[in-house]
């Protein structure tokens, strides 16, 4: 029988009593961290104040949410810009369109609604893009016959999108003397374009004008849609000015970006009587798209043997 002996090279250290105060710090210490992380997080939370979701609005402002587009952005390096295609396979985006149509047609005492000015609070929240996909489901999906007028003299940008020249447009014919043909571009059978022209850097007195109240009177007894796409309102004052040639106007909101004081600074401008309701755009696509294009495409018949 072998018995094993364990040396001890180091002496135990003596045994000492905690302070009495000690657990007492630690609890403080960790309660005042979490009471500095709250008050970090609420400074942040308070300092951003873009409005997120659609709930936010609603809180925020009295104006009726009309539509809300989700955002494509993923879908852009396929398709190019997110605009509405013949049979497009973005359901959910294609149906929000549609569905902005179907407020905008069955909204309360606006029966005789055909003049439309669509704006925004700052210049990415996309407002033509809403503008030029109204535009194209209101002629190509439920045959109307539209004009789309580039009004932003200073930047335009619908040209770029139809990809069809800008040298003669709106700019130059409202300084065409006396009442001359304007130059439009026909897109399609139901959609026409009226491009900006040239570049303006001070537009102001051409908006105001009474021709310019003219060209949208006078649009509106050949087309059964004028839509009228404007410089951001929280920017320059064009939008507020045309406004009150128009029925009504539509303001575009970036969800997760514009800011709420930019909306509410938009919202002054144009005044709440001018504004039939809002557009959020940018929302986060549906969850379960992929489900909502299978129960909504076609069906398509088996093969008879």
């Amino acid at each position: 029988m072998f018995v094993r002996f364990l040396k001890v090279t180091h002496k135990a250290t003596p045994a000492s009593l905690v302070a009495k105060g000690t657990i007492k710090q630690l609890l403080v210490g960790l309660i005042g961290g979490l009471l500095v992380g709250a008050l970090i997080i609420f400074v942040l939370n308070r300092s951003d104040d873009r409005l997120n979701s659609s709930t936010e609005i609603i809180e925020h402002f009295t104006e009726p949410i009309l539509g809300q587009i989700p955002d494509v952005s993923d879908a852009r390096s396929a398709t190019g810009l997110p605009l509405i295609q013949v049979e497009d396979e973005r359901f959910a985006y294609a149906e929000a369109f549609r569905s902005l149509r179907s407020s905008l047609i069955f909204m309360p005492n606006q029966a005789d609604l055909k003049t439309l000015l669509i704006t925004s609070a700052l210049p990415t929240d996309g407002k033509t893009l809403t503008a030029t996909n109204i535009a194209l489901t209101l002629s190509e999906s439920y045959r109307r016959r539209v004009l789309l007028i580039d009004a932003d003299l200073r930047r335009p940008a619908l040209h770029q999108i139809f990809r069809v020249p800008n040298a003669v447009g709106l700019n130059e014919g409202l300084k065409a003397k006396g009442d001359g043909r304007l130059s439009v571009l026909k897109i399609s059978d139901t959609l026409t374009l009226l491009p900006a022209g040239r570049p303006e850097p001070d537009p102001m007195s051409g908006l105001t004008s009474a021709r310019m109240a003219n060209i949208i009177e006078e649009a509106a007894t050949r087309f059964d849609w004028v839509l009228v796409d404007t410089p951001p309102i929280g920017l320059l004052a064009d939008a507020n000015l045309l406004s009150v040639m128009t029925d009504g106007a539509l303001l575009v909101i970036r969800a997760n970006q514009t800011p709420h004081a930019s909306v509410l600074k938009a919202v002054q401008a144009l005044g709440r009587e001018r504004i039939l309701g809002v557009v959020l755009n940018g929302t986060e696509s549906l969850g379960r798209e992929a489900e909502y294009s299978q129960y909504y495409a076609p069906v398509v018949p088996p093969a008879t043997r």
